[in-house]
């Protein structure tokens, strides 16, 4: 399953009221469309495809194929934003000490989607 950006979904599909269902095929799989980011999702507008990470398996066994990646989650409730950069940034410094050559200069940011108090 794939979530379209508003803009790949205005570009490749002409905005198709019908699109939910239908395939899109990325690097040789298939992918079935259940979504459509709105437009207005900050922090993410070079982001065509989103797909959830358990799809995407391979990448993750070699740190070195990708240049990173974009991801949307959702804080437990009761966790802070504060929280949630700590806790991500303490992942972020152990893969820099299991893959240091493949880690060099990478890191995290936390970006609320939302204004925290439209998050309310």
């Amino acid at each position: 399953m794939t979530i379209l950006s508003d803009g790949l979904w205005h570009r490749k599909f002409g905005s198709a009221q019908d699109v939910l269902g239908k395939s899109i095929t990325l690097n040789g799989k298939a992918y079935t469309i259940v979504g459509v980011a709105p437009g207005h999702i900050t922090g993410l507008s070079n982001t065509d495809i989103f797909v959830p990470i358990v799809s995407e398996r391979s990448t993750f066994r070699d740190r070195r194929i990708s240049m990173g990646m974009n991801s949307i989650g959702r804080l437990k409730p009761g966790v802070t934003i504060e929280q949630a950069r700590l806790d991500m940034n303490r992942i972020a410094e152990n893969l820099a000490v299991a893959y240091p050559e493949a880690d060099k200069g990478m890191g995290v940011s936390l970006i609320p989607l939302r204004p925290m108090s439209s998050a309310m």
